[in-house]
């Protein structure tokens, strides 16, 4: 049982540190699978804003960010000609629609304190307005404006709900200070671009917190984590906003990384109630927590396996097993009750390196998100379904590790390890620049993107 505690931890922790070879497989650098669309935000209309220029500032940088964000556009460079263009137009000429040189702009001004403006739209060379959007002159509320404003472009342009709204869970761990000086791990939730951070469980030792699905068009209200609260790692169900968790099972042994199907009809877990570290299915209703009996649907001798995710239609699980020698991700189908494990032939899917860890199925489908030892240093990367291939996202120093996906599967979110610091970062699949989100002292760690 030590041995398999040590294994545990070396494979899905990031400790060890095995060799890699690319074994005659296809590997590609991650490329921009298409341009990035251009916008522009233009300065403030009108001299009668009731707050003063560096406020005015901090809200345009706001809204900028969250453009250069999404995953699908970028903002251009402040222009005196388009400023002049824009300044109080009502409407373009034909001229001037075809010389814009970005895709769409929004230009903000106010009426007392209710901001209200325009997006103009140039292949539909269309103006849509907005009117009486109350702003505090408290940022850290102002900023959930800018993040609405943004977030209507985006819907504008792609008939698709934006992530600027959306909220990102994480672990904080941290020495405790006192007599104990022992180590916690508390769960927190942030506005996606890392502001506006809250404790939401506190008082234990708390891992790999995700957001239950949601119900299309809400926003993700309850969460699944494992919790060391009796010794033994055990999974627990709670609503953001009451932080209060209750235990889903009373199965025996340590149970680890849980996952909720996107139908919220069933977890996926890792549980050595039988000796081994091996995947299981517990049928489960958020109303009423577990449902019947959980069922064994992978293990394979003394491998350890891990972090499972659901495919988008419920019906697939990617994880992590050292079956072969060391850690790689596997696809499996789920079998059917009563199905013999030992007739089940997972897909082997990361053939490059011999370390993989920590897979994340894209909401759309198409990809899976892992991360893997790459000349000494934890890279995330892509493993895209329909072509098959391997592909490495991110470059540089720090291990990088548990990769989450937005909404809108365009981007990405994982923490970081540099020394004795763990921060959370943003990556785009068209953007690979990465930006470091969130504040504060403490190891960030086990992201999750929710609606």
């Amino acid at each position: 049982m030590v041995y398999l505690r040590i294994l545990f931890a070396s494979l899905f922790l990031g400790s060890a540190a095995f060799a890699y070879s690319n074994e005659n497989n296809l590997v590609v650098r991650l490329n921009m699978e298409e341009e990035l669309i251009p916008l522009y935000v233009s300065e403030f209309q009108g001299g009668c804003a009731p707050f003063d220029s560096a406020y005015l500032n901090k809200l345009l940088t706001i809204l900028r960010f969250d453009l250069n964000h999404n995953g699908m556009t970028f903002v251009n460079a402040k222009d005196p000609k388009w400023e002049k263009t824009l300044a109080g137009a009502v409407e373009l000429t034909d001229e001037e629609w075809r010389s814009l040189p970005f895709h769409a702009f929004i230009k903000l001004s106010f009426q007392e304190k209710n901001l209200e403006g325009e997006m103009g739209i140039r292949s539909t060379r269309s103006l849509k307005q907005f009117h009486g959007l109350a702003l505090s002159g408290n940022l850290n509320e102002d900023r959930r404006v800018m993040h609405q404003i943004a977030d209507t472009l985006y819907k504008e342009l792609f008939q698709k709900a934006g992530i600027a709204t959306s909220k990102i869970l994480y672990t904080l761990k941290k020495n405790e200070k006192g007599a104990n000086q022992k180590w916690v791990s508390e769960i927190w939730e942030a506005d996606y671009d890392g502001y506006n951070p809250h404790k939401i469980i506190d008082g234990g030792y708390f891992v790999t917190p995700s957001y239950i699905p949601a119900k299309p068009g809400f926003s993700s209200g309850s969460i699944i984590y494992s919790a060391y609260k009796s010794g033994q790692p055990k999974i627990y169900v709670a609503q953001v906003n009451e932080g209060i968790g209750r235990r889903l099972s009373l199965l025996r042994g340590n149970q680890f990384m849980p996952a909720v199907a996107p139908q919220r009809d069933q977890i996926a877990f890792v549980c050595d109630v039988a000796g081994n570290p091996d995947l299981f299915i517990q049928p489960f209703s958020l109303e009423k927590g577990s449902e019947g009996k959980p069922r064994q649907i992978f293990s394979c001798g003394q491998a350890v396996q891990g972090t499972p995710s659901f495919s988008p239609d419920g019906k697939k699980i990617a994880f992590v097993s050292n079956k072969d020698g060391s850690p790689r991700v596997y696809m499996l189908d789920i079998p059917k009750e009563r199905v013999s494990i030992k007739d089940l032939k997972p897909k082997l899917l990361t053939k490059y390196s011999r370390e993989s860890t920590a897979p994340a199925w894209s909401p759309d489908g198409t990809k899976i998100a892992y991360c893997s030892m790459t000349q000494g240093v934890r890279q995330i990367w892509i493993y895209d379904l329909k072509k098959q291939e391997e592909r490495q996202l991110t470059f540089g120093a720090g291990h990088k590790e548990n990769p989450a996906w937005s909404p809108n599967s365009r981007m990405l979110v994982y923490n970081n390890l540099e020394g004795d610091a763990s921060h959370l970062y943003l990556v785009g699949l068209r953007q690979k620049a990465p930006t470091r989100i969130g504040q504060g002292e403490g190891l960030q760690r086990y992201p999750s993107w929710g609606s």
